[in-house]
Order: C-alpha cells, then structure tokens, then sequence
C-alpha cells in the first residue's frame, strides 16, 4: 500500500530537460490524474495538470449584465436609493472636459 500511495499520490518532478524527452509519459501520468511539476535550475516553473482539472480551478469570469442582476438580486435598490437622477449627474456632459485616463 505505501509503495502506491508513494508513486501515485506524490507529485512527480521534472526538469525542463527531462520534460522534453519524456512528454508522451508525463502527458499519460497526466491523464491518469497526476499533477505534474517542472523545473528549471532546481526553482518551480510550471505545473501540468489534465484540462479537467483546471476548468475546476479556473474561475468562471462572469459578463457585466450578470454582474448587475447579481447585484440587484443582493440588494433592495429602493433602500440603496439609487435612481437615474444620481447616475446622470455622475457624468460631466459639457463638451471640452477634463478627461483623466
């Protein structure tokens, strides 16, 4: 048991060199769910992992319509007291202004 928790469950280590001439193994290690970290000089570099795998960590980056229902969803606008007056006058509408970017 110790010997498969030793070679399956530890993250295998691999120097950019060795990377290259071993791609087809490291590839298969990585379909069967390793995670797979590359080195170069001794010093982290990379880590590979199954796509699978990084759809999970990826955060899902969400459009600004979804980002404003989720708001309204959240909070009471009538309690924030947000109306289209207080939008209009954030907005300097004279021509010739100051623009900062």
């Amino acid at each position: 048991m110790y010997i498969i928790m030793y070679t399956f469950f530890m993250k295998k280590t691999y120097s950019v060199g060795m990377a290259r001439a071993n791609l087809p193994a490291i590839l298969d290690d990585v379909q069967a769910g390793r995670v797979i970290q590359v080195t170069r000089r001794g010093q982290p570099v990379a880590v590979i992992m199954s796509a699978a795998e990084y759809g999970n960590l990826a955060p899902r980056q969400t459009s600004f319509g979804e980002a404003c229902a989720g708001f309204r969803a959240r909070y009471d606008m009538a309690q924030l007291a947000l109306d289209g007056k207080f939008f209009r006058a954030l907005r300097d509408r004279r021509p010739g202004r100051k623009v900062t970017l």
